[in-house]
């Protein structure tokens, strides 16, 4: 009974979502399927209140966790992009729709391919729309392999919590969560962390024992709760696409095969080299992001050879300032990237949160 009753009200939440997040506009795209990548079908989503806006292509991050389940986070961008959402293999409605099988071999190479893929068709589908390319934590590093590889196909690229040197981001990130931790008193963290000791970490298990304490600690938490209610109800989920989420098998082998039990897998060797051309770059970092620390950003967009390159600071935000702080992101996305997209120069006022590397 119990069962029933919770399967009825999350069909009427998600119902309920359903009906606020459709598209009315004239002008507007709403369009959801499996497209073919790389001979796999993976979970696309395409939404926009003007079919001739710039697409924003989402690259998500984990690696494994989508952001589908998650369209009102993304509800404001739909004003002045075409917002698409993309499960990669092992995440959301992709990992759900191959029966909760990881692809044999995946690798972050064909992640990229894949995702390039992509670009190309939504460039047949919406003739003459420049694409913005938005890479969100590890999707970013896939993201910035992809703008690599094809300059020609993006008109901006904006790396969002972007990790540029993982054992170096671990180090500064483990100092800057045990410095947290101590200046809020948490002595059971301290305690924790300093059993954890530094990277580099012995296992992997070392590191999923740190990863908790920071994000329980980190200031935009808040909205955890939220989330997860966000996943159990998600408009185009079915149970299956739940429970998939929920067991997260798609980060658990992930993490297995991009960090390695031991941590010594190709992420945990990722050092990016900085871009030598392309378009210009946006770079949108949480004040207090822990994970993936604006000074290594920073530093390396200073390296890179491209026309225009931003840092925008989300204050107060940490390493999920994507789906913690939209308002901000949309007004980065809005007064910054759109311009920059149409080859305008953004206004002076639109700059105030943003420096040069």
């Amino acid at each position: 009974m119990a069962l029933a009753l919770a399967w009825l009200a999350r069909e009427a939440i998600r119902s309920q979502r359903v009906a606020r997040l459709a598209i009315a506009d004239e002008a507007g795209v709403q369009w959801a399927d499996f497209v073919s990548l790389g001979g796999r079908p993976q979970w696309v989503s395409v939404r926009g209140r003007d079919r001739h806006n710039p697409i924003l292509l989402v690259v998500h991050g984990g690696p494994g966790v989508a952001l589908s389940p998650f369209p009102e986070r993304f509800r404001l961008l739909e004003a002045r992009f075409t917002v698409v959402q993309w499960d990669q293999p092992g995440a959301g409605r992709t990992l759900g729709a191959a029966g909760l099988r990881m692809p044999e071999g995946l690798n972050q190479g064909q992640i990229v391919d894949d995702g390039i893929r992509l670009a190309e068709i939504l460039g047949r589908r919406f003739p003459g729309r420049r694409i913005v390319l938005a890479g969100v934590s590890a999707g970013a590093v896939f993201a910035v392999e992809m703008v690599r590889r094809r300059p020609d196909l993006f008109a901006t690229y904006v790396g969002i919590a972007q990790p540029v040197d993982v054992p170096a981001q671990e180090q500064e990130g483990y100092s800057r969560v045990l410095r947290r931790a101590m200046h809020l008193r948490d002595e059971s963290s301290v305690r924790a962390l300093e059993a954890i000791g530094p990277p580099p970490y012995a296992s992997l298990g070392d590191l999923l024992k740190e990863r908790p304490i920071a994000e329980r600690l980190a200031p935009d938490r808040a909205g955890s709760v939220g989330l997860r209610l966000d996943v159990a109800t998600a408009p185009d989920y079915d149970l299956r696409d739940v429970v998939a989420y929920a067991m997260a098998p798609g980060w658990n082998w992930n993490a297995e095969q991009f960090l390695g039990r031991d941590l010594q897998g190709p992420w945990m060797r990722t050092v990016l080299k900085p871009l030598n051309s392309g378009p210009p770059v946006v770079l949108i970092q949480g004040a207090q992001d822990d994970i993936t620390p604006t000074s290594l950003a920073s530093a390396w967009l200073r390296r890179a050879a491209v026309a225009e390159k931003l840092v925008c600071i989300v204050p107060g935000a940490g390493h999920n300032a994507i789906l913690s702080a939209p308002a901000d992101i949309d007004a980065v996305m809005t007064h910054v990237v759109s311009p920059l997209a149409q080859g305008i120069r953004p206004h002076p006022e639109a700059l105030s949160t943003c420096v040069p590397p």
